[in-house]
């Protein structure tokens, strides 16, 4: 993701959490790009026989298919092929997001 401006500096810093400190800040998406948020639940899955699973240029692919739909899919189904379908341990949620095109209203 493309963004427009600075990242967030120290000065936006949140409270902590733990050892981490967390930072407030926001950007906008164009038409154009994708947002992917997944728990990890998609990096920590692991086959039959303990192998984890990865994130590579597969998962960027399925990025950039068509339709959203097509994207997820893309991403789902080699994770399902990596765990051979078996129950993951741990769950999986993927967030997908991409802007549509600002449709002007009808003068009436």
């Amino acid at each position: 993701m493309r963004c427009p401006g600075p990242a967030p500096g120290p000065d936006s810093a949140g409270p902590r959490e733990g050892n981490r400190r967390r930072t407030k800040g926001t950007t906008g998406l164009l038409p154009d790009q994708r947002l992917l948020l997944y728990t990890d639940g998609l990096t920590e899955a692991r086959n039959p026989d303990g192998v984890p699973s990865s994130i590579d240029q597969r998962a960027l692919a399925a990025l950039r298919a068509l339709t959203l739909d097509q994207a997820l899919d893309g991403l789902q189904d080699p994770f399902h092929q990596h765990t051979e379908r078996v129950t993951p341990a741990d769950d999986l949620t993927l967030l997908l997001f991409q802007p549509t095109r600002a449709i002007s209203p009808s003068p009436p």
